[in-house]
């Protein structure tokens, strides 16, 4: 077993501050093609707070995709190879700005194994420490956890999940997604487009 809890810069455009909450921004969720999206259990959101999981087995490719043109077209994944590494990576918008005009937004990450026992011990990151992005636009945590299953371990069905805390706004979203460890063979990627207007009002 390997954790790897990464660190990245997360580009966004920032403002001092955030709009005070309206009731119609109380009720919103994600959406996908100007859709309402599907019940899932990558994406959650309240009082604000919107946010999405996506595993991923290609983390540079992710950034990069993520720092290019908008709608960044992003490499993810629910099944990998043993030996190869896979990270949750958590999207987020609408969190609130504290006195000093920063946001304070933490998540616990677990894994399940495919037994149903813990994988691992619960590893803690920062997604957000900094000025909130103005409106909806929409961030990537600066941290993120990622994984090995080494030779050994179960295959199969592991479920990653995190626990986000908006500290300012005392706001909690659990997420989680699966990913599939296989022996090495066919391995394919789907790329996914990023969705736009999320969350949104509705």
């Amino acid at each position: 077993m390997r954790y790897m809890a990464l660190m990245g810069l997360a580009l966004a455009a920032t403002a001092p501050g955030v709009a005070q909450e309206t009731p119609a921004e109380r009720s919103f969720g994600w959406r996908i093609n100007d859709k309402i999206a599907p019940p899932n259990a990558a994406d959650a959101s309240k009082n604000g707070l919107g946010l999405r999981m996506m595993i991923t087995a290609d983390y540079d490719g992710f950034w990069k995709a993520w720092e290019g043109p908008t709608p960044p077209h992003l490499s993810v994944t629910d099944r990998v190879e043993r030996g190869r590494p896979v990270n949750a990576m958590l999207i987020f918008s609408g969190c609130k700005a504290g006195a000093d005009g920063n946001c304070n937004v933490t998540a616990l990450y677990n894994i399940t194994a495919p037994d149903g026992t813990p994988y691992g011990e619960p590893q803690s990151a920062i997604v957000w420490r900094l000025l909130p992005a103005p409106g909806y636009n929409l961030q990537l945590s600066e941290g993120s956890i990622g994984m090995v299953v080494e030779p050994g371990e179960q295959l199969g069905r592991y479920v990653l999940q995190a626990t986000v805390t908006d500290h300012v706004a005392g706001t909690v979203l659990t997420v989680e997604a699966p990913v599939e460890v296989v022996e090495v063979g066919t391995m394919p990627n789907v790329e996914e487009t990023l969705p736009s207007e999320v969350p949104t009002t509705r």
